[in-house]
């Protein structure tokens, strides 16, 4: 009889909890959102490898693809291009191809070269 009182007491204070938990918001910055709002993206080209795509499993319903994507961001002072891979998994559902799983990576440059400090003739 206690644990059904406890298991209870337990849901009441949960059912309680998740309203209060729920109306909790996270207001965005309005200075972050202006500089999101400043950048456009161009360029967005997306291919596909050479030998892909690649089915999966017997059936013929499920491929997996690879490729590589690259866009170019423009702000209020700078430019830049970024590259990067991609890899999906799709199966068929009817007539279309849904997305089950989509990865993107972004590829960095190696950093620039720095020249290494020359040393001074010692005095001997």
């Amino acid at each position: 009889m206690k644990a059904r009182l406890l298991f209870a007491l337990v849901g009441l204070a949960i059912s309680f909890a998740l309203p209060t938990y729920a109306q909790q918001t996270n207001t965005p910055d309005p200075k972050l959102r202006s500089q999101i709002k400043e950048v456009q993206a161009s360029n967005n080209l997306v291919t596909v490898d050479e030998d892909s795509p690649h089915t999966l499993g017997t059936a013929s319903n499920e491929l997996w693809a690879t490729g590589k994507w690259s866009q170019t961001l423009r702000g209020q002072n700078a430019s830049m291009e970024r590259k990067g891979y991609w890899s999906a998994v799709a199966i068929l559902e009817g007539d279309d191809w849904s997305i089950r799983m989509l990865s993107l990576n972004y590829a960095t440059r190696a950093p620039a070269a720095t020249a290494s400090p020359t040393a001074s003739p010692s005095s001997q």
